[in-house]
């Protein structure tokens, strides 16, 4: 009867999905989750794919669990020209946001607005991300293109540091507060960046993917 569909909705309190799924990569049971995602110039040919990807994941969040998006350019504008662009539902800006249904459709029409543009640089995004205590961060990011082997290098060390200094492990249990999943996306990173930050701040095996061409939907 209408009573039992009613328990089972999935807007229901306390019915927070076993796991979360973002292009493939999967969190445990989270109740707040950001996404941090590439927007630079080079996404443009795959932008869609990922914003549909978005759409599904936060699409699949229930009313109970809170969620931000953060897509990082370095261009003007943004938040502030901070070098990344936060959803903001009801004029808040920056802070995690209830994924009841009104915000999901809030999010999907801010969705649509997001054009690539500038280059990739993920630190300042990760800062805010990690700033917001979230349960996981999910990166998805193309390679860092620099002109020579010692500039990568020098970004990688950059954003290690100080993911290191707003993430660090417990002194006790050596757990960190936020779990980060990151999502190597089209052609491998030679720097490595996004498999470094799956190796220190994620929780084991399955905590960095490499998506290829290859591997995405066709007609996406």
């Amino acid at each position: 009867g209408a009573p039992a569909v009613k328990a089972a909705s999935p807007q229901t309190q306390d019915a927070t999905p076993d796991s979360t799924v973002f292009a493939g990569v999967e969190a445990r049971r989270a109740r707040r989750i950001v996404y941090v995602v590439d927007a630079s110039g080079p996404m443009a040919s795959s932008l869609a794919f990922v914003k549909s990807e978005l759409a599904r994941s936060v699409g699949r969040l229930a009313a109970d669990q809170s969620f931000q998006v953060l897509f990082f350019r370095e261009t003007a504008g943004g938040s502030g020209g901070a070098g990344y662009s936060a959803f903001s539902a009801e004029g808040i800006s920056t802070e995690l946001q209830s994924a009841t249904p009104e915000h999901k459709k809030e999010f999907l029409s801010w969705l649509a607005t997001i054009r690539p543009g500038g280059r990739s640089n993920p630190r300042a995004a990760l800062e805010a991300a990690v700033s917001l205590r979230p349960e996981v961060v999910f990166v998805l990011s193309r390679r860092i293109k620099r002109t020579n082997i010692a500039d990568a290098a020098a970004e990688v060390r950059e954003v290690m540091n100080a993911l290191e200094r707003i993430n660090p492990p417990d002194r006790l249990t050596g757990v960190r507060p936020v779990v980060i999943k990151t999502i190597q996306f089209l052609d491998d990173d030679p720097s490595g960046l996004l498999q470094q930050i799956a190796d220190v701040h994620g929780d084991g095996a399955g905590s960095y993917r490499l998506l290829t061409l290859e591997q995405l939907p066709k007609g996406r």
